[in-house]
């Protein structure tokens, strides 16, 4: 009867199946990375027993990496052990190196142009290849103006001497930079040449007893940056609202005319010239030494368009030389996922999902 309360017990029967080993690992589909640099971002290995959420994981640790526009890992039988399975990853490579050529205009640096070539898996060792493949990072970035010059390198290898230090994850890396300033004004020139050394190995807290779980996974990051800075400061004439070099002769001023009692403008020679009696403290020559320590927890769900998790920054630096300084920051971005639309109709606008960001420093 539709009325009627009827209860009704269910019984569940389940047929475990035999666990599996993983077997061989075969990597398909990339024609310019290396094996290894893929191999290494996988958390399993032949032997090891089969896990999904070790293969779910090394399918977003290989699409992070933005080498590749699909991952597909998938299993089958292996033909000779019937009690393991072989592991195939199958991987689209994209595009990955970017040059970017710009001009701009500011009311500070006047025109300038930029230049950028970046390169997130390259290859020192394969000119063969376009230096490309190794999982390296490379970055030279130029940018030339009226007032301000600057040109930046960066290379970063993410598994230094990885084979050496036993599978030990340690990021090794360098920066260069030249910076030239006139921007701060006529009178005032900075220059900036320096550079740091890095690395960093992610540690597992876990051996701190209650807050280990907690904290999970911490990267510490460690650098030595050095750099010189040389001042320098002309003469200038404060005139008005507008400071004047002492490149500049002439400067245009009221004159009454004797013979018809006019009021005209015509070029003067500037009455008098001094150097700035703030800026000439600072006019010479410095060197710094600045050691830094990174700390950084990261628990987002991805790098690129994440939903949820939180990323964490706590940097500290001193700075001995010429001048001595300290410097500590602190950030927190949390992820919330608020909700999704279209799920089955990813072309839609506003399809997928809807994230919150709350950031603080």
């Amino acid at each position: 009867h539709p009325d009627a309360s009827v209860r009704v017990d269910i019984f569940y029967e389940m047929d475990e199946s035999s666990l599996f080993d993983i077997g061989i690992v075969y990597i398909t589909g990339n024609e310019r990375t290396k094996d290894v640099v893929i191999r290494r971002e996988l958390s399993f290995f032949p032997g090891d027993r089969y896990n999904y959420y070790r293969i779910d994981t090394s399918r977003q640790r290989l699409m992070n990496m933005d080498y590749f526009e699909k991952v597909d890992i998938v299993e089958a039988p292996n033909p000779q052990d019937h009690s393991k399975k072989d592991i195939y990853v199958d991987v689209k490579e994209k595009l990955t190196g970017q040059v970017g050529v710009g001009v701009g205009f500011s009311s500070q640096d006047y025109l300038f142009g930029t230049i950028t070539i970046t390169q997130p898996n390259f290859d020192w060792k394969n000119y063969k290849n376009w230096f490309t493949g190794g999982g390296q990072h490379f970055r030279i970035k130029g940018e030339f103006g009226i007032h301000r010059q600057d040109v930046i390198l960066s290379f970063t290898e993410p598994y230094f001497l990885h084979e050496q230090l036993k599978g030990r994850k340690v990021a090794a890396g360098f920066d260069v930079y030249w910076k030239n300033n006139n921007a701060l004004g006529p009178d005032l020139r900075i220059m900036r040449i320096g550079g740091d050394l890095r690395a960093a190995t992610p540690i597992s807290m876990a051996w701190i007893p209650t807050v280990g779980k907690y904290l999970g996974v911490i990267k510490v990051e460690g650098a030595l940056a050095g750099e010189y800075i040389r001042v320098g400061v002309d003469k200038s004439l404060d005139y008005g609202d507008t400071i004047v070099g002492e490149d500049t002769a002439w400067i245009k001023r009221r004159h009454v005319n004797r013979r018809n009692g006019r009021v005209q403008k015509r070029m003067v020679p500037l009455e008098y010239e001094r150097y700035d009696k703030y800026l000439k403290k600072e006019k010479g020559s410095y060197a710094v030494l600045a050691p830094t320590i990174t700390l950084t927890r990261d628990t987002r769900d991805a790098l690129f368009l994440p939903t949820s998790g939180a990323l964490t920054i706590l940097k500290g630096r001193v700075g001995v030389g010429s001048t001595i300084y300290g410097l500590v920051e602190a950030s927190h971005s949390q992820y919330f996922k608020l909700f999704e639309l279209f799920e089955r109709k990813p072309n839609y606008v506003f399809a997928g999902s809807h994230v919150l960001l709350l950031r603080g420093s």
